[in-house]
């Protein structure tokens, strides 16, 4: 069941967006705030000083990741989501910014590789798109 959510967070945490392509790169949201005058300083160079990648990767915690879990499932489908509070929160504003809850095409492969060896040739993947 969490092998699709499994798939999805391999590809986010490598820094890969949803066609398969690099992330988009980090913007300095905060110099635009005027924050960066009170002594905060960019996001890169706060995940740099953190020992982290300094691109997309969403893991300046990992909570919100971590969060991320298979929900339900019903019959042929199978529901994953954010836990509620903050994490829901962070990662509604990242989809915003770049959709990460998504299949790319490298997941969807990977998936569908998956279902055929949990289910033989009888079995099918349905992917549903988000509204």
């Amino acid at each position: 069941m969490g092998f699709g959510v499994d798939s999805v967070k391999s590809r986010v945490t490598a820094g890969i967006g949803p066609d398969d392509s690099p992330a988009k790169p980090l913007a300095n949201a905060w110099k635009k705030s005027g924050m960066i005058r009170r002594g905060y300083s960019n996001y890169a160079r706060t995940k740099e000083r953190n020992g982290l990648h300094p691109f997309r990767d969403l893991t300046l915690t990992g909570e919100m990741l971590k969060s991320f879990i298979p929900r339900r499932v019903v019959e042929n489908t199978a529901i994953a989501s954010v836990d509620g509070g903050l994490n829901w929160t962070k990662a509604g504003m990242n989809q915003k910014l770049q959709p990460w809850v998504i299949f790319s095409p490298n997941n969807r492969m990977e998936v569908f590789r998956k279902v055929r060896e949990a289910l033989g040739n009888n079995g099918r993947l349905l992917v549903a798109r988000p509204i």
